[in-house]
Parts: C-alpha cells; sequence; structure tokens
C-alpha cells in the first residue's frame, strides 16, 4: 500500500459543480503515482461509468497499468473477427448471463479491448458492462 500522507499531500478538491475539464488533474495524480509505485506491481485502475474517456483508457494503458473501466450500455462493440457492430445493450440479454471477450468499443472513437458483461436483477441497469486492455485481467 502506498503511504496514505503522500496521497494527502497530493489530494486536490473539486467541486462536483465546477466547470471546466478534470484531465489535467488525472493526468498530474498519474505521474505522481508513477514515481510512487513499484514497477513490479500490477496496478488496476477501476472506474465507474460517467468517468470514461478514451485519452483515460489510453494514458493508463501508457503507464503499463490495467485499466477496469465501467461504461455506458449506449454504444456499439465488434467482435474481433467480425464485420458487424453490434450495441452494447444486447452484450448480455437476459439476467444472470456474463460475456467476455476481445473486441473494438465505439465504432466514432475505436479502442481495442476486452470487454466484459454481466447481467442482474440487483443492478439499477439492466447490465454492467466493463472493458479492460486486453488480455490482462481475468474474470471470475
Amino acid at each position: 500500500m502506498l503511504n496514505n500522507q503522500y496521497l494527502k499531500d497530493w489530494s486536490k478538491i473539486v467541486k462536483g459543480t465546477e466547470k471546466g475539464s478534470w484531465k489535467l488533474l488525472w493526468l498530474e495524480l498519474f505521474k505522481s503515482l508513477k514515481e510512487v509505485i513499484p514497477n513490479d506491481w500490477q496496478v488496476i485502475v477501476s472506474a465507474d461509468r460517467g468517468l470514461y474517456a478514451d485519452w483515460l483508457f489510453l494514458e493508463i494503458c501508457s503507464l503499463n497499468w490495467h485499466p477496469f473501466l465501467r461504461i455506458n450500455h449506449q454504444g456499439t462493440y465488434q467482435i474481433k473477427g467480425e464485420q458487424e457492430w453490434k450495441c452494447l445493450d444486447t452484450v448480455v440479454p437476459n439476467t444472470g448471463m456474463s460475456w467476455s471477450g476481445n473486441v473494438t468499443c465505439f465504432k466514432s472513437n475505436p479502442l481495442d479491448c476486452t470487454l466484459l458483461a454481466r447481467s442482474e436483477t440487483l443492478t439499477p441497469l439492466p447490465q454492467q458492462v466493463f472493458f479492460t486492455r486486453r488480455g490482462k485481467i481475468a474474470f471470475c
């Protein structure tokens, strides 16, 4: 674990309603963390939907960390080796189903990744869709 004092020293407080981009704050945080995290650690960066941005995914990958980002179920994906683009809300059509596979997510700003999806009755949305860098995280 990192020293809690380090995180307190770094902390930035931004009001949720404040206008502006958070990108520079994230880049500064990642740079600071990269300096103190040992190279032999496997770092998984997890985030809820609403925080996703393609630059965020790419920045996490560039640090050799592993993004595990929850995304909204709007949008499309294409299974590797197939031509058809499918809607993300069709990945797991029935409650209790899970699916994972190598895909390209987002037709307009494509990202190659592993898509993980699970449908549960306990969630407020019909399905939980995550994606991560291909081949790096096991889904159990």
